[in-house]
């Protein structure tokens, strides 16, 4: 049996898609075929690692002008129709999981098994017209033609199972977006001075997001000799402005970082931000990956309350939930970041016992081996 990994945009771009692709590729022969890949991620034993397309930068589907979107479509479609029958795809797009169902409902000959792994939340106000047809028709054929559904996080997994009529039990699967736990080594710190607290951002948001808190704290303690703050992400011009302006001594703004050399950063690192704001159903339904890589490298996590994030439940010492919009939030946000994090080895233990993706593959594969079975 064959599993093919397929994506519009970019597969591997995350830890935890990796870890899937080499545990199924253990096991079973696979391929991965994505629109543009950013560097060339090897895996153990995947067979076939290709392109439908190439365009720099990574640009997503949604980015490209129509024309082509239509040619990536064709692309997508010669190349399922290139497969033969009775093999599996793995996708996180929905317009992949379209184009299977449209073959297997009328081209028999290529029916093929689909196991959908929902990494962005599809929000039907947000869609096009031809991609909210599209959704449309994944939603009403999924509980036929859908094998396995996969969830990072708990509510999308029920809008999912409520908009479609997937059996939850049955067919969904919640594997939230984590990762193994880090080889952690305290090492000579080559920014910070040893006994520096140090407030770390890795990644990018925009200014609809809760940026402001970040300035405050920036404006706020410029005085603190001991307090460091290191800010990791693509920014606008106008973003890394804005916290420059804020006469911070102690910032260290640096732009995109390969993934292979944070963990010199996040080991550094005693306090992380998610700064994201519910200003879409896929973020007040959030399922960061930054979560856990913060939380692998012992660093704890302060965030606003989103729903997302309060459906984990997580410990207060993993994950400390604050109202960024409440008139006291600089007092609560202080308490947290006068002093170092203490608690790495507590926080890396909880991670190793409870959130490790360990935890959660041997459910997957389980359920992956029922539907090639």
């Amino acid at each position: 049996m064959f599993v093919h990994f397929v994506t519009l945009n970019n597969f591997t771009q995350t830890p935890v898609s990796r870890f899937i692709i080499n545990t199924v590729s253990n096991r079973y022969n696979s391929s991965v075929t994505e629109t543009y890949i950013q560097g060339q991620y090897l895996f153990d034993k995947v067979s076939v690692h290709n392109r439908l397309a190439v365009y720099p930068h990574g640009i997503k589907l949604g980015s490209l002008p129509l024309t082509r979107k239509i040619m990536k479509h064709f692309r997508l479609l010669y190349f399922l129709l290139k497969r033969s029958k009775n093999e599996v795809v793995y996708t996180p797009d929905y317009q992949v999981v379209f184009w299977v169902i449209m073959m297997n409902r009328l081209l028999p000959r290529y029916r093929k098994k689909i196991i959908y792994h929902q990494f962005e939340l599809v929000d039907s106000d947000e869609l096009s017209f031809i991609s909210s047809a599209m959704w449309r028709v994944v939603k009403n054929h999924a509980a036929e033609y859908i094998q396995m559904a996969i969830f990072p996080e708990k509510n999308r997994l029920t809008s999912f199972a409520t908009e479609t009529g997937v059996v939850p039990c049955e067919k969904c699967y919640l594997l939230p977006n984590t990762t193994v736990v880090a080889s952690f080594s305290v090492t000579q710190s080559f920014l910070f001075p040893p006994d520096a607290v140090v407030i770390g951002h890795i990644g990018s948001i925009g200014n609809n997001h809760y940026v402001g808190v970040l300035e405050e704290l920036l404006a706020r303690n410029k005085s603190n000799k001991n307090l460091y703050f290191l800010v990791i992400g693509q920014y606008s011009d106008e973003i890394k402005q804005r916290f420059l302006s804020k006469g911070n001594p102690r910032l260290v703004l640096k732009d995109l970082v390969p993934h292979n050399e944070l963990p010199q950063y996040y080991r550094q690192m005693d306090y992380g931000l998610i700064l994201y704001k519910g200003v879409s159903k896929n973020f007040e339904y959030c399922a960061p990956n930054k979560l856990y890589e913060y939380l692998t490298y012992g660093v704890r996590v302060l965030a606003h309350p989103l729903a997302g994030l309060k459906e984990l439940k997580l410990p207060d010492q993993l994950l400390s939930l604050i109202d960024f919009e409440s008139d006291n939030r600089h007092e609560i946000t202080a308490k947290y970041l006068l002093s170092k994090n203490h608690s790495k080895k507590e926080i890396l233990t909880y991670f190793s016992k409870n959130l490790s993706i360990d935890h959660f593959m041997g459910g997957v594969m389980q359920q992956i081996d029922r539907i090639i079975s």
